[in-house]
């Protein structure tokens, strides 16, 4: 019901990819708040009490996950939520795209809305801040207890050459 009202009163009115970033911001500024992040991850945060196993156990995974909800590349471009969207009970989480240099993507604007298909059409391309950048971000991760899988996806463009 909060939802509903929120989304035909405020974010129907705004830059679909600016509310993206606005959104995106939130999450991960909820997960650095400890008694906001426990309250959010104890409503819709919650992973089954077992994780999914491995493929040598039967899974469907290599290793494995926490949770069966995963998140596909292009949420998080820059991995700055990657905290954030484990809150909200993502068992894995593919960040990115990253490429080797920092660059801004298609021309705005490069997201639309269809409101009557209840859809969002992306061109955006491969806005980010770069592989090294990524990187930073991605080590930090490494310290933290929670144990979301994330993994990064990096591409290049022709223009760039091979990011090898």
């Amino acid at each position: 019901m909060l939802y509903d009202l929120l989304y035909k009163t405020v974010l129907t009115r705004i830059d679909p990819e600016m509310i993206h970033d606005v959104c995106l911001d939130a999450i991960e500024v909820t997960s650095k708040v400890p008694l906001v992040r426990d309250a959010v991850r104890q409503m819709w945060g919650r992973r089954p009490v077992f994780p999914v196993p491995s493929a040598n156990q039967g899974g469907p995974f290599a290793r494995p996950v926490p949770g069966i909800l995963g998140l596909a590349a292009g949420m998080d471009k820059e991995g700055q939520a990657v905290e954030g969207l484990d809150m909200l009970g993502f068992g894995f989480i593919e960040v990115g795209t990253f490429t080797a240099h920092p660059q801004g993507g298609n021309d705005k604007p490069r997201m639309w809305r269809y409101p009557q298909m209840r859809a969002v059409r992306n061109r955006m391309g491969f806005n980010n801040s770069g592989a090294d950048e990524a990187a930073k971000r991605l080590r930090a991760l490494r310290r933290t207890p929670r144990g979301t899988l994330h993994r990064r996806r990096r591409e290049h463009r022709q223009d760039q050459g091979d990011p090898a």
